[in-house]
């Protein structure tokens, strides 16, 4: 796995490296032989057509990279800094759980589980029957859940020990 990593950071860093290094070549050659007279122009449209092409290639390879080097939801939890203690009370209440598991599956398909960017809302399968299962541990203090509720029933409330991220390692 981190070999794969390797070189798929390498590649990154050519293509950019490619990219800018070309894209500044092409304004100091390419684009001068292209407004001058005589032969040069006809060679330079050809240069150019190759330079758009690594172009072309370079930001494909930034992107399929970039898609691969960036991190999960847990990942970025984590260097938020964001931490609990163990034994503090939930700070995240719902109050209808009957409501997550009914009305929201069929209304909604449960946005919360995707509008949260850590992650702390979950449907779980319990007996059959999907069910709520809230992360607060994973809980950044962003507020979305209370915003962007289509019920508004879930309450955030500041939490023990008024903790919060804390970028430190950003």
């Amino acid at each position: 796995m981190l070999e794969i990593r390797l070189i798929v950071r390498a590649a990154h860093t050519l293509a950019a490296a490619a990219w800018v290094g070309g894209s500044f070549l092409y304004m100091l050659a390419v684009l001068p032989a292209l407004r001058s007279k005589g032969p040069a122009p006809a060679i330079a449209s050809e240069i150019a057509a190759l330079f758009r092409r690594m172009v072309n290639v370079c930001m494909g390879v930034l992107l399929l990279s970039g898609a691969y080097l960036t991190f999960d939801r847990l990942t970025d939890v984590y260097h938020s800094g964001t931490r609990h203690e163990e034994d503090q009370p939930c700070h995240l209440h719902v109050l209808d759980p009957a409501i997550c598991s009914d009305r929201c599956v069929r209304e909604y398909g449960n946005p919360c589980q995707y509008f949260c960017p850590a992650a702390v809302y979950e449907m779980v399968t319990e007996k059959g029957a999907p069910k709520l299962k809230i992360n607060f541990s994973n809980c950044v203090h962003c507020k979305t859940c209370d915003i962007a509720d289509p019920y508004q029933i879930i309450d955030w409330v500041p939490p023990e020990g008024g903790g919060g991220p804390n970028y430190e390692g950003m």
